[in-house]
């Protein structure tokens, strides 16, 4: 089933989506468990929905990128989620421009490359 059409994710798959470890997530949840409470399926496995997932990213973005610790990072989702979710796609899109940038870069390069072979094969 493709990833537009899931309702839930595994563990392993949200954590892949945000970047970090199944344990880290695992670990999260217990340090904003008021924020994020994935569902459980009767055996007891966690299921992350997009919801869940974006949180994660988000705070995700508030340790890793913006420095605040597991507490303030908590607390800044848990009074202004809304400015956070905002910021975290401007860092998304800005992360997109970058690499769009930096293969840009690397076509030109290739071209100027390629250039300089013609340019050496008419001199000869």
């Amino acid at each position: 089933m493709s990833d537009e059409k899931k309702l839930y994710f595994s563990t392993q798959e949200a954590a892949e989506k945000v970047g970090v470890k199944a344990h880290t997530l695992r670990f999260w949840e217990k340090e904003i468990g008021s924020l994020l409470a994935p569902r459980r399926t009767p055996s007891g496995v966690r299921t992350y929905t997009r919801e869940d997932i974006e949180t994660l990213k988000i705070f995700h973005y508030l340790t890793k990128e913006q420095g605040l610790s597991l507490s303030a990072a908590h607390l800044k989702l848990r009074n202004s989620k809304s400015e956070a979710l905002k910021k975290h796609k401007l860092y998304e899109r800005l992360n997109r421009l970058k690499d769009k940038v930096y293969e840009l870069r690397s076509l030109l390069a290739l071209s100027d490359d390629e250039n300089d072979d013609d340019d050496l094969n008419l001199t000869n």
